[in-house]
């Protein structure tokens, strides 16, 4: 296996192991763990805003942290110890009634997740440009992301079906364990990652000097990244889709506001995983003929869904939610697929980092404002949020010009390259 397709499949492989890790940090499964051991909705938002806002601050302050020489090996010492971090989650299974006491060392607990989470983004987002080629990046995507949502939905059954016998803080105290295994896991997969080359990047014979990745990483000034159209003009995209995504993030904590019980929110977690497999196939079959623009505003009509939430039908709740949990799939997967086409390799590490500021300042404000929106008004923001956001990233000029209508077919994942 050459170097390539090593590093597809290593990807692949972390990614899949970062899912669970994920549902246990943040989103439908912590938020009804934490409604379990006794916190109410206030803390639960403010707990979500917390965490956005220190994720922010971390990226602000570390956007040049995978502009190194080791960038995979910084990778893999801020992803172990979050993994570690999960063992100090497992005597909250054990709370019998949360006080402010218990809030406050979780919430901690969970910052400090949130900043090696960050620093691991700013790595992740650097990676594509330093492991394989451009035109393999959706594909690669949308495999890591149909395999990721088929380990959510087993996830989300057992949890559904275990719940109904076995209290769900009992639950959460295994589902961290594995946490913490598969997150350090995906950190040591990072060591195995083979840099490439410019020239085996764009398909020719690998450079005789023996150029890799490691020495293209060079720090570039951030006002040359704010500079540049790529960047100032996808602000109000980014911001907006932000606000829409962080309230999805939030929906389990709608619909118990909104009366329904863990029932039917660890269903939201198989329906989620649904939604993002079949978001992810489609995707990755729509990818190889059109370009990802098509797809993110597709994706962005599908929260027209949300309305239905308030229809008082748990049936119609869980509709509307995985039609929404489908579209925001397809534009999670889109939107690094069509940057990674129109952003240069030596701002992709900064630009990256801002994007997500950006991205996770909408969501910020989202978590931060939803206490004192009613479910109604929350949603319908979030609802034209993400229809002004999918309609940028369908019309900008420099988008359309570095991802035309129409594209030719993408390579095989794992064909031989050179």
């Amino acid at each position: 296996m050459n170097k390539i397709r090593k590093n597809k499949a290593l990807s692949i492989t972390a990614a899949m192991l970062r899912t669970i890790c994920v549902l246990c940090a943040s989103g439908t499964l912590l938020q009804t763990f934490l409604a379990t051991v006794g916190f109410t909705d206030g803390q639960i938002y403010l707990h979500a805003t917390l965490v956005q806002a220190v994720n922010v601050s971390t990226i602000l302050l570390f956007s040049h942290f995978a502009d190194a020489k080791r960038p995979f090996l910084r990778s893999a010492l801020v992803q172990i110890p979050n993994g570690l971090l999960f063992l100090a989650l497992l005597p909250f299974c054990f709370t019998k009634g949360a006080g402010i006491t218990a809030f406050v060392l979780l919430t901690a607990v969970s910052l400090l997740q949130s900043v090696l989470t960050a620093l691991n983004t700013v790595c992740e987002y650097k990676f594509p440009y330093l492991l394989y080629r451009a035109n393999d990046y959706s594909t690669v995507q949308a495999i890591a992301g149909v395999l990721s949502a088929a380990v959510t939905f087993f996830v989300g059954e057992a949890l559904h079906y275990l719940a109904q016998t076995v209290s769900f803080s009992r639950l959460m105290l295994f589902a961290f364990l594995l946490s913490a295994v598969f997150m350090a896991l995906a950190g040591g997969i990072s060591l195995w990652f083979s840099p490439i080359s410019r020239a085996e990047r764009q398909g020719q014979v690998a450079a005789s000097d023996g150029e890799s990745a490691h020495t293209e990483a060079k720090k570039v000034p951030l006002r040359d990244v704010f500079r540049r159209p790529v960047f100032y003009l996808l602000v109000p995209a980014n911001l907006l889709r932000g606000f829409a995504s962080g309230t999805v993030a939030v929906l389990a904590t709608v619909a118990i506001a909104l009366g329904y019980q863990a029932d039917l929110t660890t269903r939201m977690v198989s329906l989620s995983a649904v939604a993002n497999l079949v978001a992810c196939l489609l995707f990755g079959i729509a990818s190889r003929f059109l370009s990802p623009r098509i797809s993110i505003f597709a994706g962005s009509l599908c929260f027209l869904a949300l309305p239905l939430c308030l229809l008082g039908s748990p049936t119609l709740f869980l509709v509307a939610y995985a039609v929404v949990f489908f579209g925001r799939g397809i534009v999670d997967v889109g939107v690094p697929s069509l940057l990674i086409c129109a952003v240069d390799a030596e701002i992709a590490g900064p630009y990256n980092a801002w994007r997500m500021i950006l991205h996770n300042g909408g969501t910020m404000l989202a978590t931060a404002i939803a206490p004192f929106l009613s479910p109604t008004a929350l949603l319908t923001v979030s609802l034209v949020a993400s229809i002004l956001s999918g309609v940028c990233f369908l019309s900008l000029g420099v988008l359309r010009r570095a991802s035309p209508t129409l594209v030719s077919g993408r390579p095989h994942l794992f064909r031989r390259t050179v």
